[in-house]
């Protein structure tokens, strides 16, 4: 595979009839995706700034849809509500801009000052490529 990420063609001759063997490798690129929350949160901010980007490992910007979820999770697993296993979470889907990347300010009230979640909020994040349809 080349640098741009281009598939890679041999050509092999044998001596003496010079048989042409002809292989083509064709490797789908790797990409990969970063998340990005703010370090520190107040109890009564209500509003968190998330942005995503996904670039193919040899540097350009993987081009899709890109879904986040953003959680705040329960601590206890006997305290889970109907409906509400994952605790309170908001989800964002949305094409990626020309440089791979989306951001996105997630207005859900994470209800901070509730007891029995976590203190933290966890987001995930997942690209499905334009083109071949590949999700990571």
């Amino acid at each position: 595979m080349t640098a741009t990420g281009d598939s890679v063609l041999y050509l092999v001759a044998e001596e003496p009839a010079l048989r042409l063997i002809l292989a083509i490798f064709l490797v789908l690129p790797q990409y990969e995706v970063q998340v990005k929350l703010p370090a520190t949160l107040t109890i009564l901010g209500q509003e968190v700034p998330v942005t995503v980007c996904s670039r193919y490992t040899y540097g350009k910007p993987v081009l899709g849809r890109i879904n986040v979820r953003v959680c705040r999770k329960f601590s206890d697993r006997y305290n889970l509500c109907q409906g509400e296993e994952d605790g309170v979470c908001e989800e964002i889907s949305q094409r990626a801009d020309p440089n791979g990347c989306i951001s996105d300010v997630v207005n859900r009230v994470f209800q901070m000052r509730r007891a029995g979640y976590e203190m933290k909020i966890i987001a995930s994040a997942k690209i499905t490529e334009d083109g071949t349809g590949r999700s990571r």
